[in-house]
């Protein structure tokens, strides 16, 4: 009674029944010790359970497979001719041809595709020393007319009481004056407010003295 009580408690902790025996004749009774050595490794060797009915249902399984040779049927071979006339379909399969709506035949071999892993930039080359360039739109000049003060010049430093100035686009704007030199037109621009007298552009006779 009592080894029958040790052998519970070890398959309790999932060991196999012939292990936990042999693990038990091993340690002497010892519970314990003997969980210890199977958990260890020792009775690896000892099949389980499982692995016994799972060797017997294989035996089993494969023992009416080797009993003498077998006996082939009419039935058997109807199914071993079908085969080979499916195969000798497929073997034809190129030969089929279909009629089309407009009368004239199809081919099977029409829908066949070519090789695959062909490069589609075979022919296509690059080379490295490209230039890119960059096609902007030609916008048209626009001029505006500016009343000068009396005393006036044009820019060829005529008198001229009108002056026909053309109009700046976005762009020129934004990257500078067009003069020779950004800095330096504005220190003469300065220069022509703060000294003299800046006439009224409507030709009125009033100036303003800076």
């Amino acid at each position: 009674m009592l080894l029958d009580a040790s052998i519970t408690q070890l398959t309790d902790m999932g060991i196999p029944r012939p292990r936990a025996c042999a693990a038990l004749r091993r340690s002497k009774g010892d519970v314990m010790a003997a969980a210890e050595r199977v958990f260890g490794g020792e009775f690896d060797d000892i099949a389980s359970d499982a692995e016994d009915s799972g060797n017997e249902r294989a035996t089993g399984l494969l023992a009416p497979i080797s009993r003498g040779p077998t006996r082939r049927t009419s039935a058997m071979d109807e199914v071993i001719n079908g085969a080979d006339s499916d195969s000798s379909d497929f073997d034809d399969a190129d030969d089929i041809s279909i009629d089309d709506d407009e009368g004239g035949m199809i081919e099977l071999g029409d829908f066949v595709e070519g090789p695959c892993g062909e490069d589609p930039y075979a022919g296509v080359f690059f080379s490295k020393d490209r230039i890119e360039r960059l096609v902007e739109p030609v916008l048209e000049e626009m001029y505006a007319t500016v009343n000068l003060p009396p005393g006036g010049s044009d820019a060829r430093g005529k008198p001229a009481r009108e002056l026909n100035v053309r109009i700046l686009s976005r762009g020129e704007w934004m990257s500078g004056c067009p003069e020779g030199g950004e800095q330096s037109f504005l220190f003469q621009l300065y220069n022509y407010l703060s000294e003299g007298s800046m006439a009224c552009a409507n030709g009125c006779g009033h100036s303003v003295q800076p």
